[in-house]
């Protein structure tokens, strides 16, 4: 992304039991009043405020390079090894994300101390992973990117099993959080798998609704701040940018550093991010980040290069968990399936999550406030966690 590393932002088991045991909220939305950024765009850079990461945690990271067959540059993979761990998460990044951003540790962690061991990559979005992949391929269509990662996930493990050979006997799931997060339920929701992972579970974090609706609410985002905020040669003006490098040194609290923004302004950093992400990710040749929002990049580049072409009603229909209207929405989602999410997150409706909610029942697990992935830091939300993957630890060992 962008933004420096301080501030980037930021998915055969017993089923029975993993969903009962999100089973606490009901039917309902959970009440997690305590959150002290009530506002969207606060709960959601406030995923930044974690406590310092254990030292324990922090020790059993390995990073390797990996090549993979077809992929012109090897791919960094994140090992957190959890010993002794019967079962490990395949962690998948959001769009343009990337293991070393602050979001995806803070998660790992969590499952870690949970009792499962991580493995984490680039993003099929983030420009280590699209460039290397391919000079053609273009990403942002969930098909394409699942074969593309799926094959990929096939071979870094049979190439990691050499140097951990505890990756050849592992049980294994599948998480995601934001663009990775819907990879994971439209993962769940396949036909068929795209890798030879046998995948015994699915939990996924902030997922868009509508893909579609997300990018069009970052370009008017983008489209409202940019006048405001952006120097002639697409850089932040000197003011925005001022506050960006005090919050960066404010190593106490991130409440403090929030305060010195408006609303208004977060929402901007954070379609200018994921603007800026996109023209990495795509080797876009201009930097300035007016020079393409996403839903002309979709429309005069990605649509263009499918097999065979599309329109935007199409795409829409392969990437969106709820298309008003459409007959292709599933009515139920597998047992196995678990998902957490907020109901003021800014890259949603509150009328397609309650919908989303609806199909889910018990399965989702749906906070009152949080923002885009604002909730990870709260108690809440490590306890839910926690009670939620224990029957996965307790099930049977892998036959």
């Amino acid at each position: 992304m962008g933004l420096s590393q301080r501030f980037k932002l930021l998915i055969a088991v017993t089923a029975l039991g993993l969903v009962a045991a999100c089973a606490s909220g009901g039917g309902s939305v959970v009440e997690n009043d305590e959150h002290p950024f009530p506002e969207s765009m606060f709960a959601t850079l406030s995923s930044l405020a974690y406590p310092a990461r254990s030292p324990e945690f922090s020790k059993s990271l390995t990073v390797y390079r990996v090549g993979v067959k077809g992929f012109q540059k090897p791919l960094p993979v994140w090992y957190w090894k959890r010993p002794g761990a019967k079962m490990s998460f395949v962690l998948l990044s959001g769009y343009g994300g990337s293991p070393e951003s602050n979001i995806v540790p803070a998660l790992a962690e969590h499952l870690w101390e949970s009792g499962f061991s991580v493995l984490s990559l680039p993003s099929s979005t983030h420009e280590e992973f699209a460039q290397a992949a391919s000079t053609k391929r273009l990403p942002g269509h969930i098909p394409r990117d699942l074969l593309e990662l799926g094959a990929a996930l096939d071979e870094l493990r049979a190439r990691l099993s050499q140097l951990e050979p505890e990756l050849l006997s592992t049980r294994w799931a599948l998480a995601g959080l934001s663009y990775g997060a819907l990879q994971t339920v439209q993962e769940a929701l396949a036909a068929s798998p795209h890798s030879r992972f046998q995948f015994e579970a699915f939990v996924a974090f902030n997922p868009p609704v509508r893909l579609s609706y997300s990018m069009s609410r970052l370009d008017e985002s983008f489209e409202r701040g940019a006048p405001l905020h952006l120097r002639a040669n697409g850089e932040l003006d000197t003011e925005l940018a001022e506050k960006i490098r005090a919050a960066e040194g404010r190593h106490l609290y991130w409440s403090e550093a929030l305060a010195a923004f408006e609303q208004e302004e977060l929402e901007f950093l954070l379609a200018w991010d994921f603007r800026k992400s996109l023209l990495k990710a795509i080797a876009w040749p201009q930097p300035d980040p007016r020079s393409l929002s996403f839903t002309n990049y979709i429309r005069r580049e990605l649509l263009p290069s499918l097999s065979p072409p599309t329109d935007i009603a199409g795409w829409s229909r392969l990437q969106d968990l709820y298309t008003p209207g459409g007959a292709g929405t599933p009515q139920f989602y597998p047992r196995s399936l678990l998902v957490f999410h907020s109901l003021n997150d800014p890259l949603c409706t509150e009328e397609d999550l309650l919908w989303l909610k609806g199909r889910m029942g018990t399965q989702m697990q749906l906070y009152r406030q949080g923002g885009h992935l604002g909730y990870v830091w709260s108690d809440r939300f490590r306890a839910d966690l926690r009670a939620s993957l224990q029957p996965l630890l307790d099930s049977g060992q892998k036959e």
